[in-house]
């Protein structure tokens, strides 16, 4: 007769504790990596969110700039600042 093979109690109760820790260990460092990638996603919405209002400043200040430097460009300006820098004019 084939002789079965017995596996004491005791050595599969040891097995069977360090295989629940291994896998609470697992559980354990992919909760705390979840953790790290929440924090480095929020960090980084944040950065991009001030960016993004950097952005909209520059812009804005780009479109004042442009604007000013249309008006002060335009012929009658140029001609009153000739004037008010001692120019004089032949009409």
């Amino acid at each position: 007769m084939s002789k079965r093979l017995t596996f004491p109690e005791e050595k599969a109760q040891r097995i069977a504790v360090a295989a629940t820790v291994a896998c609470v260990l697992v559980v354990i460092v992919l909760a705390v990596f979840l953790i790290i990638q929440f924090v480095k996603i929020g960090e980084l919405n944040a950065r991009k969110a001030a960016l993004e209002e950097a952005r909209k400043t520059h812009i804005d200040e780009n479109a004042d700039l442009t604007e000013k430097k249309e008006r002060l460009e335009s012929p009658e300006v140029r001609y009153f600042l000739a004037l008010k820098e001692g120019w004089r004019s032949d009409n």
